[in-house]
């Protein structure tokens, strides 16, 4: 499947599956993501929009970020997650489907250069981060 491009039958096929009754009504990439391929996705229907988040690397990554999600998720805010398929599905790499959050990134907000909005996310993020370190591991990765 091409990185940046996300066909409006496969991504409605998609949704299908892990949204009963739903259709997509516009696809959209999400540019900024480093490792996997993100597609905002409008539907026609409840929740609305989601993301469609492909872990191109491998299945491990994708059950990972799963046990993260699930581990960190009643101490921080995370997106919450409507269906996975961490093993893929024909024709299809490992994949998730989260409800969209609708916002803008920190880079995104120092450009407006906003110094109290700046200093509030970045305290949040303090925060956020914060309360990701209490969570410990026998071994990284």
């Amino acid at each position: 499947m091409p990185r940046r491009s996300s066909p409006t039958a496969l991504a409605d096929r998609i949704v299908r599956q892990a949204i009963a009754g739903a259709c997509v009504i516009a696809s959209e990439p999400l540019v900024d993501a480093f490792r996997n391929s993100n597609f905002k996705l409008l539907l026609g229907r409840p929740p609305g929009a989601v993301v469609v988040r492909f872990y191109e690397h491998g299945a491990s990554l994708c059950r990972k970020e799963l046990d993260l999600m699930r581990l960190v998720g009643g101490a921080v805010p995370v997106a919450e997650m409507l269906h996975a398929e961490p093993r893929g599905a024909p024709d299809l790499p490992p994949f998730v489907v989260l409800r969209c959050v609708e916002g803008i990134t920190f880079r995104e907000l120092k450009r407006v250069g906003d110094r109290e909005a700046i200093a509030q996310a970045a305290h949040a993020i303090g925060q956020t981060l914060a309360a990701i370190g209490r969570f410990t591991f026998h071994k990284p990765g």
